[in-house]
């Protein structure tokens, strides 16, 4: 899996892109107690940046902060790491309820170590003694797996409380490198050949009692299914859809087994279109994907002549339903062929004209 250097920044020359904000952390409202600014010297090894909370006068101010923002872009989804130096000094004056703390943030939540959230904190001693200092240290934080697009990484510090001037920390900042491992493993996944498909339309078929029915396929028959595969070890969990074809609207896909079922019976008609096409996409969640085309051919159902009940005379502007022999026993009149007719409106098995 290549790593690749997202940026370096050493800030001897100057702050590498990164530009300060006052009140960048746990919603601080105090942008008067905290201050940021590259310096040329004190840094781990030449300039730096510096990042000073609280002091300033003798008011009881509670919650300052500020820090570094830079962002950041990835091209695809990578794992994220950031290294870092810093320093802390923690003035002796600080009580025991007063604490600073080192802070990263990415797209607005804070990072930290041991299960924090702040990579170091200091706390106050009840006044007194030299200054509580974290000598030069560096850290490595573990990011996590980020989406491709644009990110938002802030380093500084945090204050909770001071009540007088010489109540102050100073935060240094060097040699910050982010760095995106990509997994140049995945491979896409792969539809596999099948079909094609064969499922019995949908028809009508009328019956001896008048009613009409509805044969074949209905709505939620299973058709059969598309399967994938995916060279990964161990292989991504896939997903399929359906984004296209003849017969989009007249089927549907589950889409962790890939099971193919009917979703509309109605656009089921051989006489219209005997043949059927969807395209399906299947997804491993993480970039790869393919797509395939399959055939769903329809089988005809005979929508011929069904046997009704008889003795109904053939007027214009009607429609045949059925067709019996001969009308012995049914009408009484001996040779006269019998024609169930309904209204034209009703159904479109067929029309009956006369000869002469």
């Amino acid at each position: 899996m290549p790593t690749e250097i997202l940026f370096e920044a050493d800030f001897d020359s100057d702050s590498e892109g990164f530009v300060y904000r006052d009140d960048a952390f746990r919603g601080t409202a105090a942008a008067r107690y905290a201050d940021g600014e590259r310096v040329a010297t004190g840094g781990l090894s030449g300039g730096g940046l510096r990042v000073e909370i609280g002091g300033v006068n003798n008011s009881d101010v509670l919650d300052m902060s500020g820090g570094f923002e830079r962002c950041f872009t990835l091209t695809s989804a990578a794992e994220v790491t950031l290294s870092l130096a810093f320093k802390m000094t923690h003035s002796s004056k600080y009580e025991a309820d007063e604490y600073s703390e080192l802070l990263v943030s990415l797209d607005g939540t804070l990072r930290g170590t041991n299960g924090n959230d702040f990579v170091a904190r200091i706390t106050g001693v009840n006044g007194g003694g030299p200054d509580q200092v974290v000598g030069w240290q560096t850290v490595e934080l573990d990011l996590g797996l980020l989406e491709a697009g644009d990110h938002k990484l802030i380093i500084g510090g945090f204050n909770n409380k001071k009540t007088y001037n010489n109540e102050e920390t100073e935060i240094l900042i060097d040699d910050v490198v982010l760095s995106a491992t990509t997994d140049s493993d995945n491979s896409p996944p792969e539809l596999l050949p099948a079909g094609p498909f064969e499922i019995d339309e949908q028809a009508f078929v009328a019956a001896p009692d008048g009613m009409v029915s509805a044969a074949g396929s209905q709505n939620g028959d299973i058709i059969g299914s598309v399967a994938a595969t995916d060279p990964d070890n161990p292989p991504d969990v896939l997903t399929f859809s359906i984004i296209g074809g003849s017969g989009a609207g007249a089927f549907a896909i589950d889409a962790l087994t890939g099971e193919v079922s009917v979703a509309d019976a109605a656009q089921l008609d051989f006489e219209a279109n005997p043949s059927l096409t969807i395209d399906v996409l299947v997804e491993d969640g993480r970039g790869g994907q393919a797509t395939e085309s399959y055939v769903i051919d329809l089988d005809d159902i005979n929508d011929g002549p069904a046997l009704l009940a008889a003795g109904r005379d053939i007027a214009d502007g009607v429609a045949v339903r059925g067709v019996v022999g001969d009308s012995e026993g049914a009408s009484g009149q001996q040779g006269r062929p019998i024609v169930d007719v309904v209204p034209i409106d009703d159904v479109a098995f067929g029309r009956l004209t006369a000869a002469t």
